[in-house]
């Protein structure tokens, strides 16, 4: 099961770019911690309209404490440049029976160290900001 948040997000376009690429890639469900700005104010009623019509699970949670205590992950990865880089076939290979949750930061530089330490740091390896990354992941997880 793959689960993917989006913590500390602020802009509305960020937003709704971040779950076209977590619904197009079919996630089980797509958790945003807390939103802020236009992305809480007008960001979260789009997706969840974009998320029924589609048929999606989305969860709007205060702060990542939060996402971790109600979805109860059996594995948490954080996305950052200081992680390791990411082995695809060790992950592939926990996603076939564990809940495995990805936090992504969206806000510049992304996840504090507090937020880092809440799961294992991993490093996409191209720094190219959250939405690539998620797009990559995604892309790589379901070969």
């Amino acid at each position: 099961m793959i689960i993917v948040v989006y913590h500390n997000i602020n802009a509305t376009r960020k937003l709704e770019e971040f779950a076209k690429i977590a619904f197009g890639f079919d996630v089980d469900l797509l958790v945003i911690s807390k939103p802020t700005g236009t992305a809480a104010q007008m960001g979260v009623p789009e997706i969840h309209k974009e998320a029924f019509k589609r048929g999606k699970n989305v969860l709007i949670v205060g702060d990542l404490p939060d996402a971790i205590e109600v979805v109860q992950p059996d594995k948490i990865y954080t996305i950052t440049k200081f992680g390791k880089p990411t082995n695809w076939e060790e992950l592939r290979e926990k996603l076939k029976e564990k809940k495995v949750m990805f936090i992504f930061g969206g806000t510049e530089p992304g996840l504090g160290k507090k937020e880092i330490e809440m799961g294992t740091p991993i490093n996409i390896k191209w720094e190219i900001g959250e939405l690539g990354e998620l797009a990559i992941l995604l892309h790589e997880l379901k070969r």
